[in-house]
This record gives C-alpha cells, sequence and structure tokens, in this order.
C-alpha cells in the first residue's frame, strides 16, 4: 500500500506541474500575441537570386519602396531602385502528365540520348 500511495501522489503532483507550465505558457502567449501588432506584409522579398554558393541579390519591397540587397560572408550591399511594377501573379503551366512524359522519355532513349 505505501508504495501505491507514493506513487499515486507522484503522478498528481507531475499532473500539476505539467498543468500549471500548460497554463502559464497559454496566459503568456495570449497576452504577447496581443501586445504585437505588427502591420501585416510591411517587409516583401520579391525576388531571391543565389549568385554562389554564399552569395545572393534579394529585391526587397518595404512598403511602397524596393531595394536590392547583395549580401556576401563579409558585407552587405544596399541600393534603392526605382519604382518597380507591380508583380503579377505567376500563371502555373499545367504540368506534363506521366504517359507524355514517358512517351518523350522513351523516344529520347531510342534515339541513343540524341535530340
Amino acid at each position: 500500500m505505501d508504495f501505491f500511495t507514493s506513487l499515486m501522489r507522484l503522478l498528481i503532483a507531475l499532473a500539476v506541474v505539467f498543468g500549471l507550465l500548460f497554463g502559464l505558457r497559454w496566459y503568456l502567449l495570449r497576452r504577447t500575441a496581443s501586445l504585437i501588432a505588427a502591420p501585416a506584409c510591411l517587409l516583401r522579398v520579391r525576388e531571391r537570386v543565389w549568385l554562389s554558393g554564399r552569395t545572393q541579390a534579394v529585391v526587397l519591397e518595404v512598403g511602397e519602396e524596393s531595394f536590392l540587397v547583395c549580401t556576401t560572408d563579409h558585407a552587405v550591399q544596399v541600393a534603392p531602385l526605382s519604382k518597380l511594377p507591380p508583380q503579377l501573379p505567376a500563371e502555373s503551366p499545367n504540368p506534363p502528365n506521366f504517359a507524355a512524359h514517358l512517351e518523350h522519355l522513351v523516344t529520347f532513349l531510342r534515339q541513343g540520348g540524341k535530340k
């Protein structure tokens, strides 16, 4: 009986501690979420191009302004851009179906890998 009583006390204590931790987490997340009221979509990456392994060029839109940001291992360069035209939604072309792709692959292999 003594072992069973100790085990039940331990399980109840663990349940209370975890309950308090989750309650505190819920309270803090709810409270900090209301304090953070950043405007949505203020900073947007319009285009990113990797020039080499650790070098990239990024076009950023901050509000109504656009900037070209070039980053390397040791430096960051920022250049303002003139007003860019609005970005049109990308049209997703219909991907080729599996049968057409397989037929193209078989034709390519029959020709000995030559176009």
